[in-house]
């Protein structure tokens, strides 16, 4: 069990001191968890996003190498550190398999939300 949740403590989450005086496999496998609850998956993928200084790339592949459910954090991870950068590497969009057809989605998507036409 992750004691982050276990522990029902009163302290304050404080990602900086966390950052400074752990390391990554004594927090991952210890302090948080992994599982795909949002609970448990936001104060790891917090833990990621400072750990890594908000960098897209390595906080990334950090949520990565993690495991278990990555794929949910690494969502809610993506538009965090997406947001507080210009975005993602293109290195990164142009590695999905489905690069052309996700593009076209996006922009189609983009063209209905300006339009005012949504609706």
């Amino acid at each position: 069990m992750w004691e982050l949740h276990t522990l029902l403590a009163d302290a304050p989450y404080e990602v900086d001191r966390l950052v400074r005086e752990n390391s990554d496999s004594a927090l991952i496998n210890q302090l948080f968890a992994t599982a795909c609850y949002p609970e448990h998956g936001l104060p790891l993928l917090l833990y990621f996003a400072k750990a890594h200084n908000m960098d897209v790339e390595s906080a990334l592949l950090a949520n990565a190498n993690a495991g278990c459910d990555n794929v949910h954090r690494g969502m809610v991870l993506g538009i965090l550190v997406g947001a507080a950068n210009k975005g993602l590497p293109e290195h990164l969009k142009r590695g999905l398999i489905a690069f052309n057809e996700l593009q076209t989605e996006i922009e189609a998507f983009s063209d209905i939300a300006l339009s005012g036409n949504a609706i």
